[in-house]
């Protein structure tokens, strides 16, 4: 759908519908940063087995825990 349809139609649907599409796309942007986070936890994680970067201190408690 083009982007700019959608700016035009949205205000033509049902206050139910636009509620519903506000929830759907607050949960896509939370999703967006969890799989972005996880991503960057990966490289992290990648870096400090390689031994580019140090442990951080977060590191260290859960080792000892």
């Amino acid at each position: 759908m083009p982007p700019g349809l959608w700016s035009n139609t949205y205000h033509i649907l049902p206050q139910g519908v636009q509620d519903r599409v506000k929830i759907l796309k607050e949960r896509a942007e939370t999703l967006r940063a969890l799989a972005y986070n996880a991503q960057d936890e990966e490289e992290r994680q990648s870096l400090e087995d390689s031994g580019l970067r140090k442990p951080t201190e977060r590191h260290f408690i859960h080792e000892l825990q």
